[in-house]
């Protein structure tokens, strides 16, 4: 019964559904892998205040006599604030003391977005005002004040600090804006142009520049900051040194006596600052005198830079270290993992050497030989399992003379005996009655005399066959009667209560029944338990690199590659072991299914094979392969399309009750030959009579529980910086 040629061509099916699986599990976790990253870069800019700043950009003249004249351009943008309030006031916070700034006047303020130049007013609270009142009297007004429990009005001319005074005074000087009511806005470019006092200080040897555009108490972050400084004429590239703070990366350049550096996304918590060595005496009015020395000052920059270059490169090597780690641990696992699918891609290729094709009945039951099948062709899971060894056991019992099954429900053969009444006549009677209600999600059944008869019961049937025989005993025991459909079926297992317990004996059965043919169900989940770790390994690597060094397009990469690798680890391997015993078995069950799938290319088939098909389409069932395997039979012989014909003696009725549909006949409004509904489709038997025992597999289911670059700075020891926001 062996087929060892005959066909050569034929591409696996299950090997395809297979590669569907791993196919579908690949692009699953991808997609899932790439919307988690996304959906940290997403988090990320979604957890910015609602103030932030697109561009903030500086224009710094230091002038020979001290002062510094400062333009900044700040490009606002305003997102949605809680309990529907609007903004209407924008600030920028400059400290003032006797070692840094020491006095600040305003120039002039304008609206870029909309070309308007602020008039000075005084300042007010905007919290006082209400939306129609600020337009009316407060709008497009600039202000400057001393901060304190409330703003008071500062004048350049009185209100400054003294330099080098040894008096602890500190002043946060205000320079606002009143915009109209703004909701909302993606951009709100304003200038300000103010000349500030005190930023350059004599030493011994050179003269020091200091300015921190941006303190450690910023709240808003920059996506762009850009500053160009110029100095006097009397400094150059080779007379001068400066150093950017910042524990990011910067870039630089300095020509033609002007420095420029700019900075990508500025965090919240970070500060800039801009320390310059300039020559002594380029700055004819420095505003104080320092006893240190311009070298000891240039030393001290240096080893803050060493120290801060050290520090990021420790933080980059061990972010690099553990980055590698994490992938060479998916990577080794992955290894295993694939090991473990190998080993079962070699077990099936053995069992495709031992015997292609097989013709004959396998020496084991429906049930368990549906484990087995799924054991051979790799199916790790299959949700449908045990309603496809339900509905192959019940077929069985039909086959074997114990029982017997019509599509519909129990009423829909009232009156009828179903003990008596051949195929053919049921089939004239039902349909002369309009019948075929729920022909294709309901089956009843009949118990047949032999069915209690308990010597024919153990003589013929197998350990797994008389456990569902005994669910159909206690279904006619309940329900008093020998003639239910599947719907009742279930119905009582749910009330009753033993559904758990007929589900384990089940169950149990066809696994004892597959160990005592050499096939064990021993749970190979190494491969499984390999592509979980080493897609969890690469996905942490994407999301440190993600987290740590910004970029998104590599953890992207990284989620994609791991993605495959873990889809066959999860989805090529299979449930249950076969050892070296079993090993013929599972090639008879597997070559049974690809015979029945290719039976019509076969020229050598005989009558024998028409006449086994009722104890093959039993398989079929069991292997989920019964539509194509009535496909093949009907290619193979056209003659079953003939009622007369197919319905003629026990051996043939099963097939007839596959071709029939009584509910599409009825649709269809016709096709009726001797009264007979006739139509030229052959449905999956799962979904004539087995899809019924779906409601009773659900039952049984569920009882049963079934770094830095450029010449950027470091972390450095801030000073008092500028600060704003808005109102």
């Amino acid at each position: 019964m062996m087929l060892n040629g005959g066909y050569g061509e034929r591409q696996g099916t299950h090997m395809t559904k297979r590669t569907k699986n791993i196919v579908f599990a690949s692009l699953l976790l991808a997609v899932l892998g790439v919307l988690l990253v996304l959906a940290n870069v997403v988090r990320a800019q979604t957890g910015s205040p609602a103030l932030s700043y697109n561009e903030t950009s500086y224009d710094v003249q230091v002038l020979d006599n001290g002062n510094t004249r400062v333009t900044m351009t700040l490009d606002y943008r305003l997102g949605k604030r809680e309990s529907s309030k609007t903004w209407k006031q924008l600030y920028r916070t400059i400290p003032l003391s006797p070692g840094a700034v020491t006095n600040v006047s305003v120039d002039s303020v304008r609206n870029l977005s909309t070309g308007e130049t602020y008039t000075q007013g005084d300042p007010v609270d905007a919290s006082l005002s209400s939306d129609a009142t600020w337009d009316a009297q407060h709008a497009r007004q600039w202000y400057i004040a001393t901060q304190g429990d409330m703003l008071r009005s500062y004048d350049p001319r009185t209100d400054g600090v003294r330099a080098g005074s040894s008096q602890s005074i500190q002043k946060n000087v205000e320079i606002g804006w009143n915009i109209p009511v703004t909701k909302s806005a993606k951009s709100v470019r304003i200038e300000v142009t103010m000349t500030l006092a005190g930023m350059v200080t004599a030493c011994q040897g050179n003269d020091v520049f200091n300015w921190q555009p941006v303190d450690e108490t910023n709240d808003s972050p920059i996506r762009r900051f850009s500053a160009t400084v110029r100095f006097p004429q009397a400094v150059d590239a080779e007379n001068s040194t400066m150093w950017v703070h910042y524990d990011g990366k910067s870039t630089t350049e300095y020509r033609d006596g002007m420095f420029t550096f700019g900075i990508d996304n500025v965090r919240t918590k970070s500060y800039v600052q801009l320390t310059a060595m300039l020559p002594e005496g380029s700055v004819a009015r420095p505003a104080r005198t320092d006893t240190a020395s311009g070298s000891q000052l240039n030393e001290q920059e240096r080893q803050r830079e060493t120290k801060w270059r050290s520090e990021q490169q420790s933080s980059a090597r061990g972010l690099l270290v553990v980055f590698v780690m994490l992938l060479l641990a998916a990577a080794v696992i992955a290894a295993i993992g694939m090991r473990f699918v190998f080993k079962q891609g070699e077990r099936r290729r053995r069992l495709e050497a031992i015997m292609p094709y097989w013709r004959g009945l396998p020496p084991i039951s429906p049930g368990a030989a549906a484990l087995v099948y799924d054991t051979v062709n790799g199916v790790s899971t299959d949700r449908r399992l045990i309603g496809r060894q339900l509905s192959a056991t019940m077929l069985s019992l039909v086959t074997k003379g114990f029982a017997r099954m019509y599509p519909g429900t129990v009423d829909m053969y009232g009156g009828i005996d179903l003990l008596r009444t051949d195929a053919a006549t049921l089939a004239r009677m039902v349909a002369s009655r309009g019948g075929g209600r729920d022909a294709g999600t309901t089956s009843t059944i009949v118990l047949l005399p032999r069915a209690f008869d308990m010597a024919a019961c153990r003589r013929q049937l197998c350990m797994s066959e008389r456990a569902a025989l005994d669910m159909l005993h206690a279904v006619g025991r309940q329900l008093n009667s020998v003639v239910f459909d599947t719907k009742q079926c279930a119905q009582c297992l749910k009330d009753d209560g033993t559904a758990q317990e007929l589900s384990q004996s089940f169950h149990g059965r066809c696994v004892a029944e597959m160990g005592e043919l050499g096939v064990f169900p021993k749970r190979a989940m190494g491969a499984r338990v390999c592509g979980i770790l080493s897609y969890a390994c690469a996905f942490l690597a994407a999301l440190i690199w993600l987290w740590r060094a910004g970029g998104v397009l590599l953890p992207i990469v990284i989620v994609v590659v791991a993605a495959p690798v873990a889809g066959v680890q999860l989805m090529g391997q299979t449930q249950y072991d076969v050892d070296e015993r079993g090993m013929r078995l599972a090639a008879q069950v597997r070559g049974l299914g690809r015979y029945l799938e290719d039976f019509s290319h076969f020229a050598d088939r005989g009558v024998l094979d028409v006449k086994l098909w009722g104890r093959y389409m039993v398989y079929a069932t069991a292997f989920g392969i019964a539509d194509k395997a009535m496909a093949q039979l009907t290619a193979a012989y056209p003659q079953l399309t003939d009622p007369a014909w197919a319905s003629t003696g026990d051996d043939y009725s099963l097939v007839y009750w596959m071709d029939r549909s009584f509910r599409r006949g009825h649709a269809h409004g016709g096709g009726l030959r001797d009264g007979v509904p006739m139509v030229g489709d052959f449905v999956d038997i799962g979904a004539r009579f087995a899809v019924g025992f779906g409601d009773v597999a659900q039952v049984l289911s569920a009882a049963s529980g079934a770094f830095s670059g450029g010449s950027g700075g470091w972390n450095s020891r801030p000073g008092a910086g500028w600060g704003g926001g808005g109102r």
